[in-house]
């Protein structure tokens, strides 16, 4: 069994050449076997009044929530500042659970939008990184790879 957290990302084609942040408490779970559950609670979100003056939560209050298998593809040669750098090819399905496939079900089913298109499990996001760990004793890595940019709603490069 691992836990690990995240420090900060970057996604350089949305962010341009701002400094990583990290607007999450990310925390994920992972099993022996390759199972895992990753948790992304967003550190500040909205909250509101109601007419009765009791507080509602008016905005999902994570960033992102998602269980499922971890492949591991061994390691691979991966450039990073300008060399080839043997590092840890891992793939995260969804399979499991996907709030964002969740979410879109709930407005297909409840139309809450007019025309909203029925999710389809097939377009759940798998999400690629590559490891490299960059300090010792603690194991700390450093992740690149490709997933759905919470900013863009798109497939980008993250690091």
């Amino acid at each position: 069994m691992s836990a690990s957290t995240r420090l900060s990302i970057h996604w350089p084609q949305s962010e341009g050449v701002s400094p990583p942040s990290e607007k999450t408490s990310t925390l994920v779970l992972t099993s022996p076997e390759g199972r895992f559950v990753d948790i992304r609670p967003l550190l500040h979100h909205e909250a509101g009044l109601n007419s009765t003056s009791i507080k509602t939560i008016t905005e999902y209050p994570f960033e992102w929530a998602f269980a499922g298998h971890e492949i591991d593809h061994g390691k691979v040669d991966v450039e990073i500042d300008g060399k080839l750098t043997k590092v840890a090819k891992i793939e995260f399905d969804h399979k499991f659970f996907d709030d964002v496939f969740i979410h879109g079900l709930t407005e297909y089913y409840h139309g809450q939008q007019g025309g909203v298109k029925k999710p389809l499990k097939s377009e759940i996001a798998t999400d690629v990184g590559f490891f490299q760990v960059i300090s010792d004793p603690d194991s700390s890595e450093a992740i690149t790879g490709d997933n759905n940019s919470s900013l863009s709603n798109n497939m980008e490069k993250f690091n």
